[in-house]
């Protein structure tokens, strides 16, 4: 499995299709953070169900490649009669460590595929339970992104969706540390519990619209990432989890004044509809511009690598649609840049 060094141009004219089609509405605030809800077209087929309602249904089963296990895969057996989507960022919990998934994939239907990970859990290597299950929680923007970039490292040079394991392990420390927190097995699921009445009660100040399927936060004005969907039943499943994971990195980050680039609103204006949307259409150009890279997903359809100065991203695409997109900023004084590690 390996990527091509140039999108097709059937893949440019699919991103083409998504950036013409999509719309923003009037930004949400709480303090720092600003939340911009995108309207995408929204697609009935290919029809498909979330990681939690199948796990719910009882006809998705994820367990280890084998008694033994491997860090970096586990094993999807898909008995549902409809598809499933395991969304980037969504974490399991059980069987011999904590995981999330690499990328998006949309297993088919009473189908067999093993799936690429990453260990969100240090400090366990034994078998708590024979399956893994839904945490309800996405892991933080900060550590998708490190563990995207990673992806697309491997991915350059012709091997699996594998990500860069120990930095992601180093930033889960850090995060225990910006938090205040600690787990006895080092398990990022053990951090967020302890912040889970901080994070529900900023959920309220940004309530899902209606037929909304995506959203772009800033924060401080910072253009941080956005998420998409193309199906409105499953955005709505996933708002809540993807949403924290923004606001995650919000209660690990330190306040920051000023404008970094032209993707960023200024404060004056930061609660402006026009110039936030006009950033976010920046954003996607940027992305769809910059160096591109199709890859066979894993599961069904091509996953699509977007690389450039400033956003790093990926996008699942079947049938000639996109199903879920993710988009991260680039080049950002992040939760964990060593000029900010001083003022905690």
């Amino acid at each position: 499995m390996h990527a091509h060094n140039y999108a097709s141009d059937k893949i440019r004219a699919i991103l083409e299709q998504f950036r013409a089609s999509v719309r923003t509405g009037s930004p949400q605030v709480y303090d720092r953070l600003v939340v911009l809800p995108v309207w995408a077209p929204h697609y009935n087929e290919p029809a498909y169900i979330t990681l939690e309602e199948a796990l719910e249904a009882g006809c998705l089963q994820l367990s280890e490649v084998s008694d033994k296990g491997s860090v970096p895969y586990i094993k999807a057996d898909n008995g549902c009669d409809q598809k499933v989507l395991l969304a980037e960022g969504e974490e399991i919990k059980g069987a011999k460590q904590n995981r999330t998934f690499n990328t998006s994939i949309l297993l088919p239907a009473r189908t067999q595929v093993i799936i690429p990970v990453s260990c969100t859990e240090r400090g366990r290597w034994r078998s708590e339970s024979a399956r893994f299950a839904d945490t309800d929680a996405w892991i933080p923007a900060h550590l998708r992104h490190r563990k995207l970039t990673g992806v697309h490292r491997h991915l350059k040079h012709r091997t699996e969706f594998l990500s860069d394991q120990s930095d992601l392990w180093d930033d889960i420390d850090e995060y225990a540390r910006r938090l205040k927190a600690r787990s006895d097995t080092k398990a990022l699921h053990d951090l967020i519990k302890t912040r889970r009445k901080d994070l529900n009660r900023m959920l309220q100040y940004f309530e899902r619209r209606e037929k909304q399927t995506g959203l772009v936060v800033f924060m401080d004005g910072y253009l941080i990432g956005a998420d998409i969907l193309t199906n409105r039943h499953a955005f709505a499943r996933l708002y809540p989890k993807i949403l924290k994971s923004y606001l995650l990195d919000y209660l690990a980050r330190p306040r920051r004044d000023g404008m970094d680039t032209f993707l960023d609103l200024p404060k004056r204006w930061r609660f402006d509809t026009k110039d936030a949307h006009q950033k976010f259409m920046q954003f996607l150009d940027l992305a769809f511009t910059g160096e591109l890279r199709d890859v066979r997903s894993p599961g069904l359809g091509t996953d699509i690598r977007m690389e450039s100065t400033h956003v790093s991203g990926f996008a699942l695409a079947y049938s000639q649609k996109v199903i879920h997109m993710v988009l991260l900023r680039n080049n950002r004084r992040t939760v964990f840049d060593n000029r900010l590690r001083n003022e905690y």
